[in-house]
């Protein structure tokens, strides 16, 4: 049990720190790299591809007063610092040190891992047996967990020589690289006997002796090199085929580029052609003054110019179903939001009759403004008596916002196809979004606050449009009259 700090030996130099880096790592203890060179000697041709072993070194600060107050597994965890068994790495050896100032407070640390650690975390199993082979010179604790193939050692406060000595249980603490059957060779019994001497010389002597059989330098430089001439060349040509690819690439381009060009000429030229027809043919009508005369759910505002202000009618028509049924149903939703001037009861009678059964219908309104620059919508917008039988849609008068609507009637508008931009304003006056959480409250927040905005909107079966309190008293009524007629 020699007591020099060994700094460095055969398996940590420079070349055999790169040649196992990714493979066996690790901490050391005051400057000593004794027990990372000894795994490396042990282990070099034990482990797996792909496993890294490493060691770890920890220090605990706890008064036995701490011990004595605390539950031991919640002691063992707060000492350890890991409080989920998923947070234990694999193929880790973590050595743990106990390095409270009293004796006490060490002796109640390891009489607590002693008995609780098995107990706070799962998988784990206590080797006595290396307590047994310690016991006459240093309490050694050691728990191992086969599935992660970790180990965890808790010993006090240590000195080298007690250092190097604990080294010797290797093989009890590693059973899954150690066959007690199978047995170890005489080059790695030569290093666990040499940490029993009284000076490091046999020791590194030992590791030497395995250290040699590696050439740690040859085998880095074979690593590295390994094809670099060839690679070297590939790359090359790699490079070399990048290049021409490239510049096939770009005389591709250039020709679908005029391809494209002379397509886009013929088409501009056709389509100049077409509008000088129109011009000669129009006269003072237009295809689109006929739209706007045929379609009653439109009225025209203004037009200057290019700029057309118009105003868009009609039922509440697209919307899904599905999601306006689930916040119908969820009476402690946005449907029933602020001060209510009708039962939650009494208005889900009223949003089913719209949105489910489709026995009420909904009239809603928006103002738009179209010109070749794109549409524009007007907040809080005042309709006049002509729509005193529509409510604003809240999405557009409220928050000026036409969803997926904007982008398709801009495309029409800068194609110049106002009749087709005017079809999707209508399209969406007439919808209603369930999913936006902010409309459907602004939504519900107007029929309630009828003062706000004209809520005489909800036309009935005979062709009556009343408010939602005369709608209701209608849906009442016709229960009533139900219930009357299935009792005879």
């Amino acid at each position: 049990m020699f007591k020099d700090v060994v700094r460095n030996t055969a398996m940590t130099t420079e070349s055999a720190n790169d040649f196992f880096y990714g493979r066996i790592v690790g901490d050391t203890l005051e400057n000593d790299c004794s027990f990372v060179s000894t795994l490396r000697a042990l282990l070099c041709n034990r482990i797996q591809g792909g496993e890294v072993v490493r060691f770890s070194v920890y220090s605990a600060h706890k008064t036995a007063y701490f011990y004595n107050t605390h539950n031991g597994v919640d002691a063992v965890r707060s000492t350890v610092g890991i409080f989920y068994d998923e947070d234990f790495r694999a193929n880790r050896i973590y050595y743990h040190r106990i390095t409270s100032e009293s004796p006490e407070g060490r002796l109640a640390a390891l009489r607590c891992f002693e008995n609780s650690f098995t107990q706070a975390y799962t998988g784990w199993e206590r080797v006595e047996r290396v307590t047994d082979f310690f016991v006459k010179k240093i309490r050694v604790l050691c728990f191992i967990n086969r599935n992660l193939k970790s180990v965890y050692l808790v010993t006090g406060p240590i000195n080298m020589r007690m250092y190097h000595y604990i080294q010797c249980g290797i093989f009890a603490m590693l059973p899954w690289y150690f066959d007690r059957e199978k047995g170890v060779t005489q080059e790695e019994m030569d290093i666990i006997n040499s940490l029993r001497e009284n000076d490091s010389s046999k020791y590194l002597t030992a590791i030497e002796a395995i250290a040699k059989k590696f050439d740690f330098r040859a085998k880095r430089i074979r690593e590295l090199l390994y094809g670099f001439e060839s690679q070297a060349f590939k790359q090359q040509l790699e490079r070399n085929s990048d290049e021409i690819d490239n510049i096939r690439n770009l005389i591709a381009d250039y020709y679908r580029a005029a391809r494209e060009q002379l397509a886009k000429k013929e088409e501009l030229e056709l389509r100049s052609v077409g509008l000088m027809a129109k011009i000669n043919e129009s006269g003072d009508s237009s295809e689109y003054m006929d739209y706007f005369l045929a379609n009653k759910n439109l009225s025209l505002i203004d037009c200057t110019g290019a700029q057309v202000s118009l105003i868009a009618k009609g039922y509440i028509m697209f919307y899904d179903e599905e999601m306006a049924e689930d916040m119908i149903n969820n009476v402690y939703g946005a449907m029933y939001t602020g001060d209510m001037r009708h039962s939650t009861e009494h208005m889900r009678k009223l949003w089913i009759a719209v949105f489910v059964d489709k026995k009420i219908k909904m009239k809603v309104c928006a103002y738009y403004s179209l010109s070749r620059t794109g549409v524009i919508v007007r907040q809080d917008y005042r309709f006049g008596p002509d729509y005193d039988d529509c409510t604003p849609n809240p999405h557009i008068d409220r928050y000026t916002c036409l969803g997926s609507y904007e982008e398709a009637i801009n495309t029409l508008l800068n194609e110049g196809d106002y009749i087709g931009a005017t079809e999707q304003c209508l399209a969406s006056c007439q919808s209603l979004n369930f999913a936006d959480y902010y409309v459907i409250k602004e939504f519900a927040l107007r029929m309630n606050e009828e003062d706000r905005v004209n809520v005489r909107c909800f036309e009935l079966p005979d062709g009556r449009v009343v408010g939602p309190g005369d709608a209701i008293e209608w849906l009442l009524d016709e229960e009533k009259k139900s219930q009357e007629e299935q009792n005879g």
